[in-house]
């Protein structure tokens, strides 16, 4: 299952938009930056092993929605344009907050598989 996303990156200077899928060991993000509108970037992928992951959630408030993901450590995503303090952000628009849950779910279901055979 594949989440497509859009959003704006930490420094604020250039849009990212991709998409995130889970395997069994992680989440992979191919993602491409839009500067200032004008100029796109390289597609870039990066994969976040399970190991690196805390948490991944669903949030819902009033206003926003939006799946947080949750690291334990940045190794090798220094270039990441969408990670803050240990935190990725990925804004979810009302048509796809189906989706969303569904993709949450999922990876959550993968993510609980992976910690059990760590055991």
């Amino acid at each position: 299952m594949t989440f497509q996303f859009k959003c704006d990156s930490t420094n604020g200077f250039s849009e990212v938009s991709g998409s995130v899928s889970f395997s069994e060991n992680g989440l992979k993000f191919e993602y491409q930056s839009n500067y200032l509108s004008l100029v796109k970037g390289d597609v870039n992928e990066v994969f976040i092993p399970f190991s690196q992951i805390e948490e991944i959630e669903y949030i819902k408030k009033f206003f926003t929605k939006k799946i947080l993901i949750i690291l334990n450590s940045l190794k090798n995503l220094d270039k990441f344009p969408i990670i803050e303090e240990y935190e990725i952000n990925i804004p979810v628009k009302k048509k796809s907050i189906e989706k969303a849950n569904e993709f949450v779910i999922s990876a959550n279901y993968h993510f609980g598989q992976y910690k059990l055979n760590s055991l």
